[in-house]
């Protein structure tokens, strides 16, 4: 018997030994062709790249697109080819070692998953019906928030994501960074999304949508591992009614995409605290590459969960599992590297990073500018989180952040709080890079900030319960105010509603109803003149109402045989407007307002008017 069970054991090892080796043959072999297809590739005609991307963007091709940039593309696709046939030699010299790794990944994988599940459903079992019919119903109102705000106007930085990027084939668009507003991996499930159910609005955000849906259960899952089943519980109901994460969960950006994966990073943080595991590391490591993938910015989101990890690993481990622990989280950090820096491979050959120099708010400042105006950077920050949200309310979690800082000893399993892992890594790095980013950027860490603040909120309320006769009153008392805290933000979110919509992320009310108007008045020789953040906007609507896209254009000639509409909202006039496509001298142009809806305008410029004096 003995000897039978030691011969299928023996069995059994060299099966996985086999299926380890030929795992890692074919990443070998993968990457020796990958390398060799990038430098087939190099040897492609100027002419015949030229003529697919025309297809694309007729009117951009021949600015953006010359000879000389396409030779500087030619020498990076041949480096990036010569490294990565270097990396497949250099996987081929350490096959075994691979090979050795891949069966004690997929050894444990099974387990890893198993546990996860368990933990996961653990996080939502026994905890009494009154708090699961909460949390149910303040998950409604998230979704039913999120549903009322899906087909809002079509917004200025989504349009240009879809038009730009997500509509067009992959290799250009998981390519192409000449705009921040590439959110790569997004773009990605964007693309699928309108591959599967078109254009449509609804289309289009299903990503963020789904993605802020996800970021209600998954805030509850990480709040209760870090605090307790109460904080989050109001946690959840604050993220569910919120206005800004409503907002962004129905905005084509990868912004509540990120928001989930740095969820997900911190519960696998706790997990790996917990049990560790190779497997585990590596779901961990290929979740902050898609972090990456998504946006730059993750290097914020995780740098903090590494330093939070680190820290509280050494403290936490004795010292055998502490050695292992130490040698798993650097190897972790060469794979996020890794997969990350592939993942960006197509990005580095064809546009090089170099569009983030341009925006103004990657700009860096001199260290005094940056350190006197941190104070006003963080109250935006603030008050960004808190668009929409009841003053009161706002208030008292900002309080209880305060108080869950002073109690986190008592309050949480962990010594070290997430907040001050976030000094620990943001302060240098932000001294060192001194940029201020639009405060969205750091949408990410909202769940964290409300998470200790529902903690601390609820702290002295819990202190009430812990006598024996009222003790029974607690479940219910804490689940009532979650419900109402989320009732309440969601009311208030809907009610100031119209003094936001206008401004976030540059939007045009009436541009669809306008598109539609044009469609109506529009000859073939016609123009349309509009400027950001108008123009893409009403060309997404274009597109969506059949209107050819050729009727947009920002250059007019100076005797013109054409009827020319000019489209303005509250923040442009049409002598504005024209002023900036290049009409020094408007004073003899006549234009007519012939169209109006909501905020936006339209005026005809009839044939033959157009004249400077």
């Amino acid at each position: 018997m003995k000897s039978e069970r030691y011969s299928r054991e023996i069995k059994v090892h060299i099966s996985q030994k086999n299926k380890a080796n030929i795992l890692s043959s074919i990443l070998i072999i993968v990457l020796i062709i990958f390398g060799f297809s990038l430098l087939c590739g190099s040897f492609m005609k100027f002419e015949y790249i030229r003529a697919k991307l025309y297809s694309m963007f007729p009117y951009h091709c021949e600015k953006y697109f010359t000879e000389a940039i396409y030779k500087e593309i030619v020498s990076r696709t041949r480096i990036a080819g010569v490294i990565i046939l270097f990396v497949s030699a250099a996987f081929f010299q350490f096959r075994k070692q691979i090979g050795r790794y891949i069966r004690e990944v997929a050894g444990s994988f099974s387990a890893v998953v198993k546990e996860l599940t368990n933990n996961l459903k653990g996080a939502f079992k026994g905890i009494g019906r009154v708090h699961a019919s909460s949390l149910f119903i303040i998950l409604m109102l998230g979704i039913g928030i999120r549903i009322y705000l899906l087909n809002q106007p079509m917004r200025y930085d989504e349009a240009v994501t879809f038009l730009r990027f997500a509509s067009k084939p992959l290799y250009f668009g998981l390519s192409n960074y000449f705009s921040t507003n590439n959110h790569l991996f997004h773009t990605f499930l964007v693309h699928i999304s309108y591959l599967l159910f078109g254009d449509a609005l609804w289309a289009i955000r299903l990503p963020a949508f789904i993605s802020g849906v996800l970021i209600i259960p998954a805030s509850y899952v990480v709040i209760r591992a870090f605090y307790n089943k109460h904080a989050a519980l109001l946690c959840s109901s604050v993220l569910a009614g919120s206005y800004i994460m409503a907002s962004y969960s129905t905005n084509a950006r990868g912004y509540t995409l990120l928001t989930l994966i740095v969820l997900i990073l911190l519960g696998l943080a706790d997990r790996l605290i917990q049990m560790g595991g190779k497997a585990l590391w590596l779901i961990f490591s290929i979740t902050a590459a898609l972090g990456f993938y998504t946006m730059p910015v993750m290097l914020y989101a995780y740098g903090m969960v590494m330093v939070w990890l680190f820290i509280t690993g050494i403290f936490t481990k004795k010292e055998g599992p502490r050695l292992d622990f130490i040698k798993s989280f650097f190897i972790s950090l060469m794979q996020t590297g890794i997969l990350t820096i592939l993942l960006y491979l197509p990005v580095f050959i064809v546009s090089c990073f170099v569009t983030v120099k341009k925006v103004p708010s990657f700009r860096q400042g001199t260290l005094k500018y940056y350190i006197a105006n941190i104070p006003s950077h963080l109250k935006q920050i603030f008050l960004s989180w808190n668009s929409g949200m009841p003053l009161k309310i706002a208030s008292l979690l900002a309080i209880g952040f305060i108080l869950c800082l002073i109690y986190h000893r008592r309050l949480s399993k962990y010594r070290l709080p997430i907040i001050l892992a976030a000094a620990v890594w943001l302060i240098p790095l932000s001294l060192v890079y001194r940029v201020f980013p639009y405060p969205r950027t750091y949408i990410w860490f909202m769940p964290i900030f409300m998470g200790m603040g529902a903690c601390g909120l609820i702290y002295p309320i819990m202190a009430i319960f812990k006598s024996k006769y009222i003790k029974q009153l607690k479940d219910m008392t804490l689940s009532i105010i979650a419900v109402l805290f989320a009732v309440l933000i969601t009311l208030n979110a809907l009610v100031m509603l119209p003094y936001f919509w206008s401004t976030e992320s540059g939007t045009s009310w009436g541009a669809e109803e306008t598109a539609i108007f044009l469609k109506e008045h529009l000859k073939p020789e016609d123009k349309v003149v509009a400027i950001v953040p108008v123009d893409r906007i009403l060309e997404y609507y274009f597109n969506i109402h059949k209107i050819p896209a050729g009727h947009l254009k920002q250059e007019v000639s100076m005797d013109s045989s054409y009827n020319v509409y000019v489209v303005t909202n509250q923040d442009y006039t049409v002598e504005g407007i024209l002023k900036e496509i290049g009409f020094e001298h408007i004073d003899s142009v006549k234009a007519r307002n012939v169209y109006r809806y909501k905020e936006t305008s339209l005026y005809k410029i009839e044939s033959g008017k157009i004249a400077y004096e």
